[in-house]
């Protein structure tokens, strides 16, 4: 991250300095040293990208979800994870904060809040493209696969002609479409070669890509993206637009955001990733709640889905208490120290 920033710094242009992790980071890098910041409190924007990713699912979970209560759950779960899940203290792995592998959650709030085929979505998945490139083509992807459901959908309504469908669609969204194309063309011609493409290197000497274990717990996750998949369709009738839209968005996201962890199955990779897996587990909480609801015959039925989300939580804290004992007593010692920021690898073994 620092070397190509320390050579922006000096002189060297962008196309001139290659960057393991793409240009972002280094980016953000070259600007923070440029407002004379020290380098050795870089590690401070990690950690207010946790915190910001929390409240930002948290926030957008609170309007997002039917029902509430399944968002006070998501938040623990998502903060036991993300900060007691890691062997060591995350913002030490800069590589692996929410800066670098969650701006899938990004794009998610502006097709929320402006609506999918708003030329700002557009906007910032070409920028993401430009600076970001593994994942803003990843997400370009996820763009034009949710585009081309939509499309699907639309066409097993059966309400207006094939033809009439797909013309809405291309009125609707051409404009991103060219955005993106125009942000991969300005790439490949200008950024690609100092960029390099270090996954395809790493895969061709066979360093550091392993398969999935059979054992690992991301086997259950297609299983939940299938069953909230499922429940979308038996209930789209009774679904607003938006969340119909926005949870199909997000199982697509969510599939590309696990690219990261596909070929380095090393487990802990999957904790770098769960955030949107977490999020998308509450959507099938969401909706099983309220499918569940429907029969109200059976009192159990209110109860069912909220004890599952409670056990998560509880599974979760089970399994990251080891760690989290430790963690707990570093930041308890930060704070009668006055230290409100972690300034180093703070080991009180």
């Amino acid at each position: 991250i620092f070397s190509p920033a320390l050579r922006m710094v000096h002189g060297f242009g962008i196309s001139q300095s290659y960057c393991q992790y793409d240009y972002l980071l280094s980016l953000i890098a070259f600007f923070w040293i440029k407002l004379g910041v020290s380098i050795y409190n870089f590690y401070i924007l990690g950690q207010v990208s946790y915190f910001a990713l929390l409240i930002g699912i948290y926030y957008f979970a609170k309007r997002f979800f039917i029902n509430k209560q399944f968002v006070f759950y998501l938040l623990m779960s998502l903060a036991i994870i993300k900060i007691y899940g890691f062997m060591h203290d995350p913002i030490f792995c800069f590589q692996i904060t929410p800066l670098r592998l969650d701006w899938w959650f990004i794009v998610l709030i502006f097709a929320y809040w402006k609506g999918a085929s708003h030329w700002l979505v557009g906007l910032l998945i070409g920028f993401l493209i430009l600076f970001h490139n593994a994942f803003g083509l990843i997400y370009a992807l996820s763009y034009v696969l949710f585009i081309l459901a939509l499309l699907i959908f639309g066409v097993m309504d059966k309400r207006n002609k094939i033809m009439d469908i797909a013309f809405k669609y291309y009125n609707l969204y051409l404009k991103n479409i060219i955005i993106i194309a125009v942000c991969f063309i300005v790439y490949n011609f200008f950024f690609q070669a100092a960029a390099g493409n270090v996954a395809i290197a790493y895969q061709q000497y066979g360093i550091g890509f392993l398969p999935i274990l059979r054992q690992s717990f991301y086997w259950h996750i297609p299983i939940i993206f299938s069953l909230i998949f499922i429940l979308l369709l038996k209930n789209r009738a009774t679904l607003s637009e938006k969340y119909f839209e926005m949870s199909i968005f997000l199982i697509i996201l969510a599939i590309g955001n696990s690219m990261y962890f596909f070929g380095r199955s090393h487990e802990h990779n999957i904790i770098n990733i769960s955030s949107s897996l977490v999020l998308a587990l509450f959507i099938f909480f969401d909706l099983a709640h309220t499918e569940l609801n429907r029969n109200v015959v059976f009192r159990v039925n209110k109860i069912i889905i909220p004890i599952l989300a409670i056990s998560f939580v509880i599974g979760v804290s089970y399994v990251y208490s080891g760690r989290a004992v430790n963690r707990i007593r570093k930041q308890y010692y930060l704070y009668k120290s006055g230290q409100y920021i972690n300034q180093g690898n703070l080991n009180l073994d």
